[in-house]
């Protein structure tokens, strides 16, 4: 029995295959940034698999964190997608003739406002966002604010009748507003107000040059606007 086994171990083909399998066995052994990798890419597959199944189980409907970073996110992308478009002059002065109205020097004007007291500046930001993308009418938005000792609508006030009232910046801001937008919160002598201008009494027309800078942001954020809106419309029919 020694002797056959002391054979098969002395015989030269034995000793290839043994090689072989050593070889085999080294060459196929994974490097330690291998196995790193494998590592890192089994814990990616896990963790998507986490984060579907949160997704499938709606918890991020149910943490105030997540949501508002997902919320940011998708503003970031849809927001990058007008800044980069470029607006040639032509466009832009059509888009001043249109709306000449806006860019002319105003006897008076009616307006809707939603007051917040100045602690609440992220409050009235988050229903000017609703108001936007809801396009909700004015006249219906009156429950989006807090209690206000003034007017919720107030019809055809001059510069000089609002300026008593509110004070000289509320009164400079709202008489450079576009007609028929909610506009960012706005501050006075009592808060913040978000206003949207219904009618406008104009006295005359200033020129493209000196309003060139306001029809540019008007235009981008009228873009803004629609584009959130679309976005809006095609996921809730999803």
């Amino acid at each position: 029995m020694d002797k056959m086994i002391k054979k098969i171990l002395n015989e030269p083909l034995l000793h290839f295959l043994l090689l072989g399998a050593v070889l085999f066995f080294f060459l196929n052994e994974p490097s330690e940034a291998q196995k790193s990798e494998t590592k890192e890419l089994s814990v990616e597959k896990y963790e998507d698999s986490l984060l579907q199944g949160a997704i499938v189980l709606n918890l991020y409907r149910h943490d105030e964190l997540v949501r508002e970073r997902l919320l940011s996110k998708m503003k970031q992308i849809l927001k990058a997608k007008v800044s980069n478009e470029e607006i040639s002059e032509e466009v832009l002065h059509a888009y001043y003739l249109k709306n000449i109205e806006d860019y002319s020097e105003k006897q008076s004007i009616s307006f809707y406002q939603l007051y917040f007291e100045n602690k609440d500046l992220e409050n009235a930001e988050k229903s000017l966002e609703v108001l936007e993308i809801a396009a909700i009418k004015p006249k219906d938005a009156v429950d989006f604010g807090e209690k206000f000792e003034k007017p919720f609508f107030v019809k055809e006030i001059t510069k000089n009748e609002l300026t008593s009232l509110y004070g000289n910046y509320f009164t400079l801001k709202l008489f450079t507003l576009k007609k028929g937008v909610w506009s960012k919160p706005i501050r006075s002598k009592y808060g913040l107000h978000l206003i949207f201008i219904s009618d406008v009494k104009p006295k005359k027309a200033l020129s493209f040059e000196e309003v060139q800078q306001r029809v540019y942001d008007d235009l981008k954020h009228e873009d803004l606007q629609n584009t959130v809106k679309k976005a809006y419309k095609n996921m809730k029919t999803q």
